[in-house]
């Protein structure tokens, strides 16, 4: 997805906070993604309290499993390097992209 006005073949037209990864933008992200786990936890607290309320064991297994599996499946990936960041997702890993020069330390 591009700008408004952007042409998907005139990487001229490109420019923005997301493309170019301005530090406003390294920093909401930083933001978005800690908020985002911070909340999962609060939901995962959320369900215990609700199973400790109205114990049902089953219910309760299965709540364990899935967290612990989505968890080690996470780590799983994140090791074999099969998680891309939304920069990557959006725009390639083509050294040229200014987040991905970032990345790289030039």
């Amino acid at each position: 997805m591009h700008a408004v006005g952007a042409d998907p073949n005139d990487p001229a037209t490109w420019r923005g906070d997301h493309y170019d990864m301005t530090a406003q933008r390294r920093w909401f992200e930083a933001w978005h993604k800690t908020a985002g786990y911070f909340t999962a936890c609060f939901a995962f607290g959320a369900t215990a309290t609700g199973l400790a309320q109205f114990w049902l064991p089953l219910g309760a297994t299965v709540v364990v499993v899935v967290v612990f599996g989505v968890l080690a499946l996470a780590v799983v990936l994140e090791g074999l390097g099969y998680r891309y960041d939304t920069y990557r997702s959006v725009y390639g890993n083509h050294p040229d992209h200014p987040g991905n020069r970032q990345r790289a330390g030039r």
